[in-house]
């Protein structure tokens, strides 16, 4: 006689005890063994006060003669360690960040303040040229509207003192518009290696706190609900200059797989 799916197994001839032990296929799986989770891409933010703010500068002179124009180059620095260095504005400070030196006569500019190469062999050989760039930066002290009066008091001296200022943005998200013509300068709100990573630990509990809401609600259509988190990934995190009446805006994006129950 056959016992399909049965083994039969002799345990005892003594006792004349007999033991079936039965083979069964395996019984579909039950809903709690099937692995469930949902996830989740959300971008958080933070705001901050910058750690400082910036003013890129060029300092340059021109001559037909190197040593005339290290020598005007040396007076004209002077002068600018001077003014910058003069403004009253507490904790400013200058850095310099060492003077080049080029052959041949510095490019014109465009109307739109674009310079324009030189293409011929004999005007790149006229002429010396020192030139410097130049940071000048204050701590956010005060209300904003001080702020205001510092930044445009530190484009003033910069334009008085015939220094090339860095950026052309009107947008004031990007900058201060200075009262200098038509020129839009820029001044930028920077933060420190410490206050850029407090910045983005602020953005990750945002982007994390807002994962955990999203996550919640499709859980609850689902007709469960959430679990601890399986694993989080970071896609990206950036920093961004808002402006003085904004500051400094810290962006995470965090992708988070949640578990079911």
């Amino acid at each position: 006689m056959n016992f399909p799916l049965v083994s039969l197994a002799l345990l005892s001839l003594a006792a004349g005890s007999f033991a079936f032990v039965t083979e069964s296929a395996p019984s579909a799986p039950n809903r709690e063994d099937v692995n469930r989770y949902v996830t989740v891409t959300t971008t958080g933010t933070a705001m901050v006060e910058p750690s400082y703010l910036s003013m890129g500068a060029t300092l340059s002179t021109t001559a037909d003669l190197g040593e005339q124009c290290v020598l005007d180059f040396a007076q004209a620095r002077t002068r600018a360690m001077g003014g910058l260095g003069g403004t009253g504005i507490p904790s400013a400070e200058v850095l310099g960040s060492g003077v080049e030196f080029a052959y041949g006569p510095p490019a014109p500019e465009n109307n739109n303040g674009y310079f324009i190469s030189n293409n011929t062999a004999e005007e790149s050989q006229e002429g010396v040229t020192c030139k410097e760039k130049l940071e000048f930066r204050f701590l956010p002290e005060g209300d904003t509207a001080t702020q205001h009066s510092q930044v445009a008091l530190a484009i003033d001296v910069a334009v008085e003192l015939g220094l090339k200022l860095e950026g052309n943005s009107p947008n004031p998200y990007f900058g201060y518009q200075g009262n200098q013509g038509e020129a839009a300068h820029t001044i930028a709100g920077k933060l420190t290696d410490e206050d850029r990573r407090a910045a983005y630990a602020a953005a990750q509990e945002d982007a994390m706190a807002e994962a955990r809401l999203e996550a919640a609600h499709l859980a609850s259509l689902s007709g469960g609900g959430l679990g601890g988190v399986i694993s989080v990934n970071q896609a990206n995190r950036s920093v961004q200059w808002k402006g003085l009446d904004a500051g400094v805006q810290a962006t995470c994006t965090l992708t988070v797989r949640f578990e079911l129950n």
